[in-house]
């Protein structure tokens, strides 16, 4: 009963998330975007290895001016978002990428 109930607030989640997630922001000469996927699963216990961000203004690169934040707790299993945020001139934007932390299936009790 319990496996089914985090299934279903598991499923729940990545319906409100994927309803939320950004997607690629062009504004005239400005390009902002995820590199990768903007949701990705990884299994607790396993690194995660940021894929990055693309922040150009009429071709030159702008990244320097994108604050990247996240709270990883490293004995949670749950979603975890990681904030791009571009503070550029008077231009302010915001990314977010969602990691969703998974118990690994395959361990086997004996």
């Amino acid at each position: 009963m319990k496996k089914i109930l985090s299934l279903g607030l598991l499923m729940v989640m990545m319906l409100v998330i994927s309803g939320c997630v950004t997607e690629p922001i062009y504004e005239d000469r400005l390009v902002f975007t995820l590199t990768g996927d903007s949701i990705i699963e990884l299994v607790d216990g396993a690194i995660y290895e940021e894929a990055g961000f693309t922040a150009t203004y009429e071709g030159n690169d702008i990244s320097s001016f994108v604050t990247v934040d996240s709270v990883f707790d490293d004995n949670a299993v749950g979603i975890v978002f990681v904030s791009y945020t571009l503070d550029y001139n008077d231009i302010q934007m915001e990314l977010i990428r969602a990691v969703i932390i998974v118990v690994d299936s395959e361990i086997k009790f004996s």
